[in-house]
């Protein structure tokens, strides 16, 4: 049975537009440059790069226009000229066809208190609907975008590419006794 709007009311509620809120230009400027950005993780996806970031505890964000204070989330779509197109008319598009799949998927499995910044790629532009709110839904849904970082004790968030292996010698030791051997 469908409701007036066309919409299955089995599914779960959509994030309202006005429910929708961008993050500022400074804090964006600090996550991406910042060391100390307190990134809980990233996720790579075939049409764009998820960074998630907490809240902290004495943070208080208002609306621009309400000066309401924000309760849920905050969201924004990064859609580079140099990487993506230099046609603004793409660019939006990738924009909004994101901030849309983000709508659906952040009230089911986004977490409360949170900063979603996207990075977007040319992918994204062409890509099927439901492929890009499945790839959508399933970026803010992974629990390793959540669990990285130095908040939960991890490291700061990137593998060491020369960490030894289950059942392997550290590099350095093999390198040493290479040298030795010579």
């Amino acid at each position: 049975m469908m409701k007036k709007n066309g919409r299955d009311p089995n599914l779960p509620p959509l994030l309202p537009k006005k429910d929708t809120h961008s993050i500022d230009t400074d804090t964006i400027h600090k996550m991406i440059t910042d060391k100390k950005n307190n990134i809980t993780g990233i996720t790579y996806t075939d049409y764009f790069k998820l960074a998630a970031r907490k809240w902290r505890e004495n943070d208080t964000y208002f609306t621009k226009k309400t000066k309401e204070p924000i309760k849920n989330f905050r969201l924004q779509i990064v859609v580079s000229k140099k990487n993506v197109s230099k046609l603004a008319v793409v660019r939006a598009r990738i924009r909004r066809r994101i901030r849309e799949s983000a709508r659906f998927a952040l009230p089911v499995v986004g977490r409360e208190r949170h900063d979603y910044l996207f990075f977007a790629n040319l992918k994204s532009y062409d890509a099927p609907w439901l492929q890009l709110c499945s790839a959508v839904e399933s970026a803010i849904g992974n629990p390793k975008l959540y669990s990285i970082g130095k908040s939960h004790g991890g490291g700061s968030g990137y593998v060491d590419k020369y960490a030894p292996k289950k059942g392997q010698k550290n590099l350095k030791i093999k390198l040493k006794n290479n040298i030795k051997q010579l």
